[in-house]
């Protein structure tokens, strides 16, 4: 599990989790929908950054370097 020590895969694992955190806490406490869309974006870009970096690390474990 190489991937886990990326840094894009670190990144993108932290804003999913705040995302998560983010609509607890709108459904919760009825924020509003700017924090509702706000929380979709967070993890959008979390999982892509999450698939870029499993995506670099197996390239990376491929080349042998």
């Amino acid at each position: 599990m190489s991937f886990q020590n990326n840094k894009n895969f670190q990144f993108g694992f932290i804003l999913v989790m705040l995302s998560v955190g983010v609509k607890i806490a709108t459904d919760t406490y009825d924020l509003g929908i700017y924090l509702n869309i706000l929380s979709g974006l967070m993890a959008l870009i979390g999982f892509l950054l999450m698939i870029k970096g499993i995506y670099d690390s197996k390239k990376k474990s491929k080349t042998g370097s």
